[in-house]
This record gives C-alpha cells, sequence and structure tokens, in this order.
C-alpha cells in the first residue's frame, strides 16, 4: 500500500520533469518566447527541472507545469515567420461617399468598391504590406495582410502604420 501510494505521488513530478525535459531536448521553447498554451499566453521567463514561468501581458508570472507541454497544444508565436494582421473598418464609419452604394450589406454599385480597393492599393504599395487583400464581410470592410517577423513590436508598429495611412487616407477622399 505505501509502494502505491508512492508511485501515485511521485507520478505528477515525473510527469513534469519529462515534459520539461521534452521543451529542452526539442529546442521549440527558449527564453522570452511569446507561446500560448492551456488557455495562457506570455513570454517565458524560465525553464525549470518542472515548470516553465510565463509571464502574461499584465506582468504577472504564471508557473506552467512541464506535464502540460505534454498534454495541451503548444502555440510559440516567436517561432512564426510571419504574423497575420486584420483590420475591420465598419461601414458605418466609412465617408458617405463610399458606402452610399451599400444597402443591407450589399454594395449596388461596384464603382464605389473599386475606388476603395484602388485607395487600398496605393497604401499596401506604398508601406510594402506582404500578401494583402481587402474584402466585403456584412457591415464591414476587411484589410488582411502579413507582418515580416515575429516581433509583437514589428507588428504593432506596421498595424498603427497601415490604420494612420488608411485614416488620411480616407479623411482627405471625405474632404474632398
Amino acid at each position: 500500500a505505501f509502494s502505491l501510494a508512492l508511485s501515485v505521488l511521485l507520478v505528477i513530478p515525473a510527469r513534469n520533469l519529462v515534459g520539461t525535459i521534452s521543451v529542452l531536448v526539442d529546442s521549440y521553447v527558449h527564453y522570452d518566447d511569446w507561446i500560448e498554451i492551456n488557455n495562457l499566453s506570455g513570454k517565458v521567463k524560465s525553464i525549470g527541472a518542472l515548470k516553465v514561468a510565463v509571464e502574461q501581458s499584465d506582468n504577472s508570472i504564471v508557473s506552467v507545469p512541464g506535464g502540460d507541454f505534454l498534454s495541451h497544444p503548444l502555440f510559440n508565436h516567436s517561432q512564426r515567420k510571419d504574423r497575420k494582421v486584420e483590420c475591420r473598418l465598419p461601414l458605418s464609419e466609412l465617408p458617405v461617399a463610399l458606402t452610399e452604394g451599400v444597402s443591407n450589406g450589399i454594395y449596388e454599385t461596384s464603382g464605389i468598391h473599386r475606388a476603395f480597393l484602388a485607395r487600398l492599393e496605393v497604401i499596401a504599395t506604398q508601406l510594402k504590406l506582404k500578401d494583402w487583400h481587402a474584402y466585403l464581410e456584412n457591415d464591414a470592410m476587411c484589410l488582411r495582410w502579413s507582418v515580416r517577423g515575429h516581433s509583437l513590436t514589428q507588428y504593432a508598429k506596421e498595424k498603427t502604420e497601415v490604420l494612420l495611412q488608411l485614416t488620411h487616407s480616407l479623411q482627405a477622399s471625405s474632404n474632398a
């Protein structure tokens, strides 16, 4: 009975040890990588024998048991070469000149749609957006593109630049 109780008590630490060893051996997670596992996301701050410390976006530190790396999907966002960005522009917030051909989310006049897409193409070309495309979805104009690299700073900077250019272009068209 004692050996059974001891083996039950050692199962979890052994599983955690195997999990963190697999993380280290596979070299899939490194210090400062941004990971997502078991409904938790953040930056890896340390990899211990039994757990991985992750700093969340609110600066709290969470210990992820090594066994979680064996039983839950792991997403290492720092390993990606590109990030996808999508901006949804509600038609109700676009200048009237761009939306006057819209009825119940359907463009009645495709010329307005083409004019807006032409402006987006100029912006995408100026900013050298990768793999971009624009489309109409329900009551919004959507713009999607890929950001080179995996840096969150780079992602935020490029998304901000695109939104500023787009806003400037829309304001200029509504004032004309």
